[in-house]
């Protein structure tokens, strides 16, 4: 079992994973014009808290560097974690910054360019910046992170809303899985890529503790893809034929999905913070 400073970290860090993603998606969502049009509060509370996470993930980082909870403000070892976090921080305070643009000035491009410096600052640090050649893996994890947050936010932009009728709702059902049956293939191979370049081969995959977590991830990033081609495939279908009885469906699995969300999330999370990736 982990110690309470390495599960607190576990914590924020799922934490910092949730709220990062979820405003990638919304971004998204917003540059496609799929799903509610008006989200700019949630954005707002995503990009705060994911602040609030972020700062404490540094501060638990520098703890550990210390030992304990009691150096969680030694500016001594903070100097070696600037070092390690610096283009990250850059990126994501940089990123935060347009995202506030876009919500208060509406400039063209603005949301566009806050997802790309938001998804980027995932491959400036962790696992791929400790291998001796990165080459093009911080590039393939933005691009994950990218899919992704598309991706973790349809239980938000899919479930039914009273405000919305039956034909508005089916066309933007529709729409987000038009975008998604191309890009989220994407998420799985880019996936499937860095794991294996990670844990080292079919045999770290198998055999390290790291190795079988991704295995895991990508087990359950499987099953929410079945659950989204039964949602195009059964569940639009159910909605147009009988809309009540749809919707009900449609909220059965996306209360699943949301399920499977936490727990990739999670895996995600224990991965980085707990576990590490061993001798690779």
């Amino acid at each position: 079992m982990p110690d309470m400073l390495s599960f607190t970290a576990f914590i924020l860090q799922f934490c910092f994973y949730a709220t990062s993603l979820g405003l990638v998606g919304l971004l998204l969502c917003q540059i496609l014009s799929v799903g509610p049009r008006n989200v700019h509060i949630p954005m707002v509370l995503l990009a705060g808290f994911g602040m609030v996470f972020y700062v404490g993930s540094l501060a638990l980082s520098n703890a550990k560097m210390g030992g304990g909870f009691a150096a969680m403000f030694e500016p001594d070892s903070f100097v070696w974690v600037w070092r390690i976090h610096k283009t990250q921080a850059l990126l994501l305070g940089v990123g935060l910054a347009v995202v506030i643009l876009n919500i208060a000035l509406k400039i063209k491009g603005a949301a566009l360019l806050a997802a790309l410096l938001l998804s980027a600052s995932f491959g400036s640090v962790g696992h791929v910046q400790a291998l001796e050649s990165p080459g093009i893996l911080p590039w393939v994890v933005g691009l994950h992170v990218l899919v992704a947050g598309f991706w973790v936010v349809a239980p938000f932009v899919l479930w039914p809303r009273s405000d919305v009728d039956k034909s508005q709702f089916i066309q933007g059902m529709e729409g987000y899985s038009a975008v998604a049956k191309y890009i989220i293939p994407v998420l799985f191979v880019a996936g499937l890529f860095l794991a294996w370049i990670l844990a080292g081969g079919i045999e770290g995959l198998l055999t390290q503790p790291y190795g079988q977590l991704l295995v895991l991830k990508l087990g359950l990033v499987s099953l929410v893809l079945g659950l989204g081609a039964y949602n195009k495939i059964v569940v639009t279908a159910k909605l147009k034929h009988d809309y009540e009885q749809g919707q009900l469906a449609l909220k059965r699995t996306l209360s699943v999905d949301i399920a499977l969300f936490v727990l990739v999330l999670g895996v995600i999370a224990w991965a980085t913070t707990i576990t590490g990736t061993g001798s690779h």
